[in-house]
């Protein structure tokens, strides 16, 4: 089994916190000096609020954990003591692990029926995994390290290699 959690960039924690504050303080205060418009300026603020809420817990309250064992990947979500497994995916239906930059340039992420995003961080290196779903293609996006990637890559030959219907026993 092998791990790979992801650090979290606490410059981006802080600026987003900060940000979050600031716009919307300056939202709500705006509406005390306009008083014509100060509903509709509050209900935008309100609306900046809930999306001020989502982005921190998204990206400072939750963390990520990616693992590999026996022919799959995991990805676990973790907030809090409570951890969810978000992703299980058979490396066997792997098509293509590639940096994201890359998966762009090489066309894809086209004609992809599923794309989602398991990155701990905004911007970064990340790297994306094309696999098979449901006789349709999808995407995941995450933030291996270097060690993980090239454990990654070994483990979805293996996994292409065994020999189908294959759960550990000789066949």
């Amino acid at each position: 089994m092998y791990k790979c959690k992801p650090e979290r960039n606490m410059k981006q924690v802080f600026l987003l916190m900060g940000v979050s504050v600031l716009l919307t303080a300056g939202i709500f205060t705006l509406s005390v000096f306009i008083q014509k418009s100060a509903g509709l300026i509050r209900f935008i603020g309100f609306f900046f609020l809930a999306l001020c809420v989502y982005v921190i817990y998204r990206f400072t309250m939750t963390e990520t954990e990616y693992t590999l064992y026996d022919g799959t990947f995991t990805v676990t979500r973790i907030v809090g003591n409570k951890r969810t497994d978000v992703a299980v995916i058979d490396l066997a239906d792997a098509e293509a692990l590639v940096p994201k930059k890359e998966f762009r340039e090489k066309g894809l992420n086209k004609g992809l029926s599923v794309i989602t995003n398991y990155s701990q961080n905004i911007g970064g290196d990340h790297w994306v995994l094309v696999f098979a779903f449901q006789e349709k293609r999808a995407s995941v996006e995450f933030e291996p390290n270097e060690a993980f990637v090239a454990i990654f890559k070994t483990e979805i030959e293996n996994a292409k290699n065994r020999p189908s219907g294959s759960d550990g026993l000789p066949v």
